[in-house]
């Protein structure tokens, strides 16, 4: 007999003639259903009232306020009036003298800022000349590329044509010169190359990088000397110091 032919059954509900039959815990759920459906629609009935409410009070409240601040405004600036129209002038010969303001020396006379005695005892002692302007610190014998310093002469190479319209002498892209120092102007070397000298400015030349770079890992390697030689002097200090212990 095929059994897919026979009526549904279930043990939640029954379908009669009239009415559907649940069981108990079917028509628990349902009215758990029907609950929360019923809380959740008058939850947003009572929001948008509430909020319509409390806008309106809003407005009625920011309208008295601002009806209160101008009635305020004008009370005070009323007795602000009367109070200037009904003050009394300052008598000024009860007031009590001050001290005077400093006067600014006159132009022509010049302010003494250290004492004779003191500039000279300084200039004595130090070698200087107080009539003479101080002369210029002694230029570097170096240049500073990276951590690593660079005595000269140096090795580099121009990045572009130096000068650029001359038909005279000068020096070309790639050329490899040599700075001689420093120069008299500013931000400019000496450069040399065969028998031409050029003062030319240090943007216009660029430093060799392989030799930078063996100077920089010479640098390294002294620095990395340096510190081992130091842990072991404190090595031994420690050694030293345990065995006068001892």
């Amino acid at each position: 007999m095929d059994e897919s032919k026979h009526p549904y059954i279930s043990t939640q509900w029954y379908l009669g003639r009239r009415h559907i039959f649940y069981s108990e815990g079917t028509r628990q759920s349902l009215e758990t259903m029907r609950g929360e459906r019923i809380r959740s629609a008058a939850t947003t009935v009572q929001a948008s009232w509430r909020g319509y409410r409390c806008r309106k009070s809003v407005r009625a409240m920011r309208t008295q306020a601002r009806a209160a601040a101008s009635h305020l405004t004008r009370h005070v600036t009323s007795q602000s009036r009367a109070q200037n129209k009904t003050r009394q002038p300052y008598n000024t010969s009860s007031l009590t003298p001050t001290t005077p303001r400093p006067q600014l020396p006159p132009k022509g006379e010049k302010i003494e800022r250290v004492e004779p005695a003191v500039l000279a005892y300084v200039c004595n002692m130090w070698g200087l000349d107080p009539a003479k302007k101080p002369s210029d610190p002694p230029k570097r014998t170096y240049s500073v590329h990276g951590n690593v310093k660079i005595s000269y002469p140096q090795s580099r190479c121009m990045k572009t044509d130096f000068p650029e319209a001359s038909g005279g002498d000068c020096f070309k892209k790639g050329d490899i010169v040599t700075v001689l120092g420093p120069s008299g102007t500013r931000g400019h070397h000496i450069v040399q190359k065969g028998d031409i000298i050029l003062h030319v400015p240090y943007t216009r030349m660029a430093i060799q990088r392989a030799k930078t770079e063996e100077m920089e890992m010479d640098w390294i390697r002294l620095k990395k000397i340096k510190q081992q030689l130091s842990k072991r002097s404190t090595k031994m200090e420690l050694t030293g110091e345990m065995v006068n212990a001892t």
